[in-house]
Protein backbone atom coordinates (compact mmCIF):
# COMPACT_ATOMS: atom_id res chain seq x y z
CA UNK A 1 0.00 0.00 0.00
CA UNK A 2 1.01 3.64 -0.35
CA UNK A 3 0.14 5.73 2.01
CA UNK A 4 -0.84 9.38 0.69
CA UNK A 5 -1.85 12.08 3.26
CA UNK A 6 -4.80 14.44 2.69
CA UNK A 7 -4.43 17.88 5.17
CA UNK A 8 -7.60 18.98 5.81
CA UNK A 9 -7.59 22.79 7.76
CA UNK A 10 -10.97 23.93 6.36
CA UNK A 11 -13.85 24.02 8.14
CA UNK A 12 -16.04 21.22 6.52
CA UNK A 13 -19.38 22.37 7.26
CA UNK A 14 -18.41 25.29 4.90
CA UNK A 15 -16.52 23.93 2.58
CA UNK A 16 -19.14 21.27 0.87
CA UNK A 17 -17.10 21.35 -2.89
CA UNK A 18 -14.15 20.11 -0.82
CA UNK A 19 -15.99 17.76 1.16
CA UNK A 20 -17.59 15.79 -1.61
CA UNK A 21 -14.39 16.08 -3.62
CA UNK A 22 -12.53 14.08 -0.72
CA UNK A 23 -15.87 12.38 -0.36
CA UNK A 24 -15.32 10.80 -3.91
CA UNK A 25 -11.65 10.25 -4.60
CA UNK A 26 -11.90 8.23 -1.50
CA UNK A 27 -14.76 6.26 -2.35
CA UNK A 28 -13.45 5.31 -5.64
CA UNK A 29 -10.17 4.52 -4.29
CA UNK A 30 -12.01 2.05 -1.66
CA UNK A 31 -14.24 0.73 -4.80
CA UNK A 32 -11.55 -0.84 -6.61
CA UNK A 33 -10.46 -4.76 -5.88
CA UNK A 34 -6.67 -3.76 -6.76
CA UNK A 35 -6.34 -1.19 -4.27
CA UNK A 36 -3.12 0.31 -3.73
CA UNK A 37 -3.22 3.75 -2.37
CA UNK A 38 -4.54 3.63 1.64
CA UNK A 39 -5.50 7.25 2.42
CA UNK A 40 -4.82 8.96 5.61
CA UNK A 41 -6.16 12.34 6.37
CA UNK A 42 -4.39 14.86 8.89
CA UNK A 43 -5.93 16.98 10.12
CA UNK A 44 -5.93 19.73 13.39
CA UNK A 45 -7.37 18.77 16.95
CA UNK A 46 -10.88 20.50 16.96
CA UNK A 47 -11.65 19.60 13.05
CA UNK A 48 -14.82 17.75 12.02
CA UNK A 49 -14.32 15.47 9.45
CA UNK A 50 -17.22 12.54 9.52
CA UNK A 51 -18.64 13.68 5.99
CA UNK A 52 -15.01 13.53 4.67
CA UNK A 53 -14.57 10.17 4.96
CA UNK A 54 -18.00 9.16 4.85
CA UNK A 55 -18.21 5.70 6.68
CA UNK A 56 -14.94 4.53 4.72
CA UNK A 57 -12.09 3.08 7.16
CA UNK A 58 -9.62 6.14 6.34
CA UNK A 59 -7.40 6.26 9.15
CA UNK A 60 -7.68 9.82 10.71
CA UNK A 61 -4.80 11.40 12.67
CA UNK A 62 -5.21 14.67 14.85
CA UNK A 63 -2.52 16.95 15.27
CA UNK A 64 -2.06 20.12 17.41
CA UNK A 65 0.54 21.56 14.49
CA UNK A 66 -2.27 21.72 12.46
CA UNK A 67 -4.59 23.42 14.64
CA UNK A 68 -5.37 26.98 13.08
CA UNK A 69 -3.91 28.72 16.35
CA UNK A 70 -2.12 28.06 18.87
CA UNK A 71 1.77 27.54 19.77
CA UNK A 72 2.26 24.58 17.10
CA UNK A 73 0.51 26.37 14.50
CA UNK A 74 2.29 29.55 14.49
CA UNK A 75 5.33 27.90 15.20
CA UNK A 76 4.73 26.06 11.74
CA UNK A 77 3.71 28.91 9.96
CA UNK A 78 6.88 31.01 10.87
CA UNK A 79 9.00 28.04 9.96
CA UNK A 80 7.15 27.77 6.61
CA UNK A 81 7.83 31.70 5.55
CA UNK A 82 11.42 31.89 6.93
CA UNK A 83 12.63 28.37 5.00
CA UNK A 84 10.16 28.12 2.39
CA UNK A 85 9.82 24.37 3.83
CA UNK A 86 7.12 22.87 5.45
CA UNK A 87 9.20 21.00 7.91
CA UNK A 88 6.76 20.45 10.79
CA UNK A 89 4.12 19.07 8.08
CA UNK A 90 7.13 16.80 6.32
CA UNK A 91 7.87 15.29 10.10
CA UNK A 92 4.23 14.75 10.82
CA UNK A 93 4.24 12.54 7.30
CA UNK A 94 7.41 10.66 7.64
CA UNK A 95 6.40 9.81 11.90
CA UNK A 96 3.20 8.23 10.47
CA UNK A 97 5.12 6.45 6.88
CA UNK A 98 3.28 9.22 4.34
CA UNK A 99 5.18 8.22 0.94
CA UNK A 100 3.16 11.22 -0.41
CA UNK A 101 1.29 14.52 0.18
CA UNK A 102 -1.81 15.24 -2.13
CA UNK A 103 -3.92 18.02 -2.39
CA UNK A 104 -2.70 19.93 0.28
CA UNK A 105 -0.32 22.31 -0.77
CA UNK A 106 3.37 22.10 -1.00
CA UNK A 107 6.33 21.30 1.54
CA UNK A 108 9.05 22.72 -0.47
CA UNK A 109 12.06 22.39 -2.36
CA UNK A 110 13.88 20.88 0.34
CA UNK A 111 11.22 18.01 1.28
CA UNK A 112 11.73 14.49 1.62
CA UNK A 113 8.50 14.08 -0.01
CA UNK A 114 6.91 14.67 -2.99
CA UNK A 115 3.59 16.86 -3.17
CA UNK A 116 0.81 16.82 -5.74
CA UNK A 117 -1.06 20.30 -5.61
CA UNK A 118 -4.71 21.22 -6.17
CA UNK A 119 -6.18 23.85 -8.03
CA UNK A 120 -9.77 23.23 -7.60
CA UNK A 121 -10.52 26.26 -10.34
CA UNK A 122 -9.39 29.98 -11.20
CA UNK A 123 -12.82 31.67 -10.17
CA UNK A 124 -10.62 34.74 -9.45
CA UNK A 125 -9.08 35.14 -12.35
CA UNK A 126 -12.58 35.39 -14.41
CA UNK A 127 -14.56 37.08 -12.00
CA UNK A 128 -12.29 39.74 -9.73
CA UNK A 129 -15.61 41.18 -9.00
CA UNK A 130 -16.48 38.20 -6.54
CA UNK A 131 -13.54 38.53 -4.46
CA UNK A 132 -11.79 41.04 -2.67
CA UNK A 133 -8.42 42.11 -3.26
CA UNK A 134 -6.99 40.06 -0.66
CA UNK A 135 -9.06 36.90 -1.48
CA UNK A 136 -7.58 37.47 -4.51
CA UNK A 137 -3.56 38.15 -3.87
CA UNK A 138 -3.77 35.18 -1.30
CA UNK A 139 -5.33 32.93 -4.28
CA UNK A 140 -2.20 33.99 -6.81
CA UNK A 141 0.70 33.50 -4.32
CA UNK A 142 -0.84 29.67 -3.29
CA UNK A 143 -1.53 28.95 -6.83
CA UNK A 144 1.96 30.30 -7.85
CA UNK A 145 3.85 28.15 -4.84
CA UNK A 146 1.99 25.32 -5.89
CA UNK A 147 3.10 25.48 -9.23
CA UNK A 148 6.65 26.01 -8.13
CA UNK A 149 6.81 23.95 -5.23
CA UNK A 150 4.87 20.94 -6.05
CA UNK A 151 5.93 17.81 -7.87
CA UNK A 152 2.67 17.68 -9.76
CA UNK A 153 -0.54 20.00 -10.14
CA UNK A 154 -3.75 18.84 -10.52
CA UNK A 155 -6.81 20.76 -12.72
CA UNK A 156 -10.36 19.17 -12.58
CA UNK A 157 -10.96 19.81 -16.47
CA UNK A 158 -9.08 20.62 -19.56
CA UNK A 159 -10.90 24.01 -19.68
CA UNK A 160 -9.16 25.09 -16.39
CA UNK A 161 -5.56 23.54 -17.96
CA UNK A 162 -6.14 26.06 -20.71
CA UNK A 163 -6.95 28.90 -17.95
CA UNK A 164 -3.63 27.67 -16.39
CA UNK A 165 -1.46 27.59 -19.04
CA UNK A 166 -2.31 31.23 -19.84
CA UNK A 167 -1.85 32.35 -16.45
CA UNK A 168 1.41 30.25 -15.76
CA UNK A 169 2.90 28.85 -18.96
CA UNK A 170 5.81 27.29 -17.07
CA UNK A 171 3.20 25.39 -14.78
CA UNK A 172 1.81 22.96 -17.60
CA UNK A 173 4.35 20.84 -17.31
CA UNK A 174 3.51 19.61 -14.20
CA UNK A 175 0.06 20.30 -14.33
CA UNK A 176 -2.27 17.15 -15.11
CA UNK A 177 -5.88 16.86 -15.56
CA UNK A 178 -8.15 14.76 -13.01
CA UNK A 179 -11.47 14.47 -13.60
CA UNK A 180 -13.19 13.31 -10.59
CA UNK A 181 -16.29 11.01 -10.98
CA UNK A 182 -19.16 11.20 -8.31
CA UNK A 183 -21.59 9.15 -6.35
CA UNK A 184 -25.52 9.98 -6.98
CA UNK A 185 -26.30 11.75 -4.28
CA UNK A 186 -28.02 10.06 -0.53
CA UNK A 187 -29.61 6.82 -1.11
CA UNK A 188 -30.28 7.76 -4.89
CA UNK A 189 -28.27 4.74 -6.12
CA UNK A 190 -30.38 1.39 -4.37
CA UNK A 191 -34.14 3.53 -4.88
CA UNK A 192 -33.33 4.47 -8.51
CA UNK A 193 -35.68 2.14 -10.39
CA UNK A 194 -38.76 3.43 -7.98
CA UNK A 195 -41.19 6.49 -7.70
CA UNK A 196 -41.58 7.16 -11.64
CA UNK A 197 -45.46 8.11 -10.64
CA UNK A 198 -44.24 10.77 -8.13
CA UNK A 199 -41.64 12.34 -10.16
CA UNK A 200 -41.96 15.26 -12.88
CA UNK A 201 -43.29 18.49 -11.22
CA UNK A 202 -40.59 20.40 -10.15
CA UNK A 203 -36.81 21.25 -11.36
CA UNK A 204 -34.36 20.48 -9.23
CA UNK A 205 -31.40 23.01 -8.76
CA UNK A 206 -28.63 21.75 -5.92
CA UNK A 207 -25.83 24.49 -5.82
CA UNK A 208 -24.65 26.61 -3.14
CA UNK A 209 -26.79 30.33 -2.37
CA UNK A 210 -23.03 31.84 -3.61
CA UNK A 211 -23.39 34.60 -6.09
CA UNK A 212 -21.78 33.09 -9.21
CA UNK A 213 -24.34 29.90 -9.18
CA UNK A 214 -26.35 32.35 -10.86
CA UNK A 215 -29.63 31.76 -9.16
CA UNK A 216 -30.92 35.05 -9.84
CA UNK A 217 -31.26 34.34 -13.65
CA UNK A 218 -33.72 31.11 -12.80
CA UNK A 219 -35.78 33.53 -10.38
CA UNK A 220 -36.15 35.77 -13.67
CA UNK A 221 -36.89 32.81 -16.25
CA UNK A 222 -39.74 31.78 -13.96
CA UNK A 223 -41.36 34.93 -13.61
CA UNK A 224 -41.19 35.14 -17.38
CA UNK A 225 -42.96 31.95 -17.19
CA UNK A 226 -45.23 32.53 -15.32
CA UNK A 227 -46.33 35.64 -16.82
CA UNK A 228 -46.96 33.83 -19.92
CA UNK A 229 -49.00 31.64 -18.59
CA UNK A 230 -46.87 28.42 -18.90
CA UNK A 231 -46.09 27.28 -15.16
CA UNK A 232 -43.32 25.22 -13.49
CA UNK A 233 -41.92 24.85 -10.51
CA UNK A 234 -37.80 25.25 -9.13
CA UNK A 235 -36.70 23.37 -5.83
CA UNK A 236 -33.12 24.75 -4.83
CA UNK A 237 -30.70 23.43 -2.01
CA UNK A 238 -27.53 24.69 -0.96
CA UNK A 239 -25.34 26.32 1.69
CA UNK A 240 -27.18 29.82 1.95
CA UNK A 241 -24.14 31.61 3.81
CA UNK A 242 -21.73 33.02 1.12
CA UNK A 243 -19.38 34.68 2.98
CA UNK A 244 -18.16 37.04 -0.04
CA UNK A 245 -21.68 38.63 -0.09
CA UNK A 246 -23.25 38.36 2.88
CA UNK A 247 -27.22 38.86 2.68
CA UNK A 248 -27.16 37.01 -0.58
CA UNK A 249 -29.75 34.37 0.20
CA UNK A 250 -32.07 36.97 1.72
CA UNK A 251 -32.43 38.89 -1.37
CA UNK A 252 -33.00 35.92 -3.39
CA UNK A 253 -35.71 35.13 -0.75
CA UNK A 254 -37.02 39.04 -1.78
CA UNK A 255 -37.06 38.74 -5.08
CA UNK A 256 -39.21 35.31 -5.33
CA UNK A 257 -41.81 36.92 -3.36
CA UNK A 258 -41.68 40.42 -4.99
CA UNK A 259 -42.18 38.19 -8.35
CA UNK A 260 -45.00 36.35 -6.87
CA UNK A 261 -43.37 33.17 -7.00
CA UNK A 262 -43.74 31.91 -3.46
CA UNK A 263 -45.49 28.61 -4.55
CA UNK A 264 -43.30 28.02 -7.48
CA UNK A 265 -39.14 28.77 -6.65
CA UNK A 266 -39.31 27.13 -2.96
CA UNK A 267 -35.79 27.63 -1.45
CA UNK A 268 -35.25 24.86 1.54
CA UNK A 269 -31.73 25.73 2.08
CA UNK A 270 -29.74 22.70 3.53
CA UNK A 271 -30.67 19.54 3.55
CA UNK A 272 -29.45 16.09 4.17
CA UNK A 273 -27.60 13.98 1.39
CA UNK A 274 -30.43 11.54 1.15
CA UNK A 275 -33.03 14.32 0.63
CA UNK A 276 -30.81 15.39 -1.97
CA UNK A 277 -30.89 12.14 -3.58
CA UNK A 278 -34.68 11.42 -3.81
CA UNK A 279 -35.23 15.32 -4.83
CA UNK A 280 -32.57 14.59 -7.68
CA UNK A 281 -34.40 11.21 -8.63
CA UNK A 282 -37.83 12.56 -8.51
CA UNK A 283 -37.34 15.54 -10.70
CA UNK A 284 -38.29 16.43 -13.95
CA UNK A 285 -34.27 17.97 -14.51
CA UNK A 286 -31.55 19.07 -12.38
CA UNK A 287 -30.64 22.95 -13.09
CA UNK A 288 -26.93 24.53 -12.62
CA UNK A 289 -26.69 27.57 -13.78
CA UNK A 290 -23.82 28.53 -13.19
CA UNK A 291 -21.66 31.61 -14.39
CA UNK A 292 -17.99 29.18 -13.68
CA UNK A 293 -16.95 25.90 -12.37
CA UNK A 294 -13.82 24.28 -11.76
CA UNK A 295 -15.51 20.20 -12.76
CA UNK A 296 -19.49 21.00 -11.90
CA UNK A 297 -20.06 18.07 -8.19
CA UNK A 298 -23.63 18.99 -9.68
CA UNK A 299 -23.56 17.96 -12.83
CA UNK A 300 -21.40 14.90 -11.96
CA UNK A 301 -23.94 13.47 -9.21
CA UNK A 302 -27.05 14.33 -12.16
CA UNK A 303 -25.12 12.40 -14.15
CA UNK A 304 -23.98 9.45 -12.05
CA UNK A 305 -27.78 9.15 -11.68
CA UNK A 306 -28.65 9.60 -15.16
CA UNK A 307 -31.08 12.77 -14.53
CA UNK A 308 -31.34 14.96 -17.54
CA UNK A 309 -29.78 18.44 -17.05
CA UNK A 310 -30.28 21.71 -18.03
CA UNK A 311 -27.21 23.50 -17.41
CA UNK A 312 -25.04 27.55 -18.88
CA UNK A 313 -23.61 26.78 -21.82
CA UNK A 314 -19.62 27.17 -20.42
CA UNK A 315 -16.90 25.54 -21.11
CA UNK A 316 -16.87 23.30 -18.62
CA UNK A 317 -20.49 21.94 -18.44
CA UNK A 318 -20.05 21.58 -22.41
CA UNK A 319 -16.45 19.19 -21.42
CA UNK A 320 -18.39 17.31 -18.81
CA UNK A 321 -21.30 16.46 -21.35
CA UNK A 322 -24.37 15.13 -20.17
CA UNK A 323 -25.73 12.73 -21.93
CA UNK A 324 -29.47 14.93 -23.05
CA UNK A 325 -27.93 18.11 -21.66
CA UNK A 326 -29.62 21.17 -22.88
CA UNK A 327 -27.36 24.23 -22.45
CA UNK A 328 -28.16 28.34 -22.43
CA UNK A 329 -26.47 31.27 -21.96
CA UNK A 330 -26.49 32.11 -18.74
CA UNK A 331 -26.78 36.00 -19.07
CA UNK A 332 -30.58 35.77 -20.96
CA UNK A 333 -33.08 34.38 -18.74
CA UNK A 334 -36.02 34.34 -22.05
CA UNK A 335 -33.81 31.62 -23.24
CA UNK A 336 -33.47 30.15 -19.95
CA UNK A 337 -37.41 30.35 -19.43
CA UNK A 338 -38.03 29.10 -23.40
CA UNK A 339 -35.78 25.83 -22.34
CA UNK A 340 -37.37 24.77 -19.33
CA UNK A 341 -40.97 25.06 -20.72
CA UNK A 342 -39.30 22.43 -23.13
CA UNK A 343 -38.14 20.44 -20.89
CA UNK A 344 -41.27 20.72 -19.05
CA UNK A 345 -43.46 19.91 -21.76
CA UNK A 346 -41.21 16.68 -22.85
CA UNK A 347 -41.43 14.97 -19.42
CA UNK A 348 -41.71 10.99 -19.87
CA UNK A 349 -41.37 9.30 -16.48
CA UNK A 350 -40.83 5.99 -18.28
CA UNK A 351 -37.69 7.61 -20.04
CA UNK A 352 -35.99 8.76 -17.43
CA UNK A 353 -36.24 5.74 -15.64
CA UNK A 354 -34.80 4.20 -18.34
CA UNK A 355 -31.63 6.67 -18.32
CA UNK A 356 -31.22 6.31 -14.66
CA UNK A 357 -30.56 2.36 -15.22
CA UNK A 358 -28.37 3.31 -17.94
CA UNK A 359 -26.46 5.66 -15.91
CA UNK A 360 -26.14 3.42 -12.87
CA UNK A 361 -25.18 0.40 -14.83
CA UNK A 362 -22.08 2.66 -16.37
CA UNK A 363 -21.16 3.96 -12.85
CA UNK A 364 -19.16 1.42 -11.47
CA UNK A 365 -16.35 1.50 -14.88
CA UNK A 366 -16.94 5.30 -14.42
CA UNK A 367 -15.62 5.52 -10.60
CA UNK A 368 -13.00 2.53 -11.36
CA UNK A 369 -11.38 4.69 -14.43
CA UNK A 370 -11.31 7.67 -11.76
CA UNK A 371 -9.54 5.74 -9.36
CA UNK A 372 -6.83 4.42 -11.84
CA UNK A 373 -6.18 7.49 -13.17
CA UNK A 374 -5.46 9.19 -9.72
CA UNK A 375 -3.27 6.38 -8.50
CA UNK A 376 -0.98 6.32 -11.70
CA UNK A 377 -0.86 10.13 -11.25
CA UNK A 378 0.68 9.18 -7.74
CA UNK A 379 2.70 6.51 -9.33
CA UNK A 380 4.18 8.82 -12.03
CA UNK A 381 5.38 10.92 -8.87
CA UNK A 382 7.10 8.41 -7.19
CA UNK A 383 8.79 6.98 -9.78
CA UNK A 384 10.35 10.59 -10.81
CA UNK A 385 11.56 10.98 -7.36
CA UNK A 386 13.04 8.00 -7.48
CA UNK A 387 14.55 8.99 -10.81
CA UNK A 388 15.77 12.29 -9.36
CA UNK A 389 13.77 14.70 -10.77
CA UNK A 390 10.56 16.32 -10.58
Amino acid sequence: MIRVGFVIERNTEQWTGGVSYYSNLFGALYGVSDRTIEPVVLIGSDTEVTRVVDRLPVEVIRASVLDQSGAMSLARRGLRRLLTHDRLLEALLVKHRVAVLSHSGWLGERSTLPAIGWIPDLQHVHYPEFFSATEIAIRDRLFSAQCRLCDRVLVSSESAMKELSKRDPACTTKARVLRFVARSPGDAPAAAGDGAAEGGNYFYLPNQFWVHKNHRLVIEAARLLKASGRHVRVLATGQTADYRHPGLYESLCDAIREAGLADSFILLGLVPRNDVGRLMRHAVAVINPSLYEGWSTTVEEAKSLGKRMILSDIPVHREQAPADGVYFDPHKPAELADVLWRVWSEFDPVQDQRRMRRALAEWPRRQAEFAREYVSLVREVLESRRQGWK
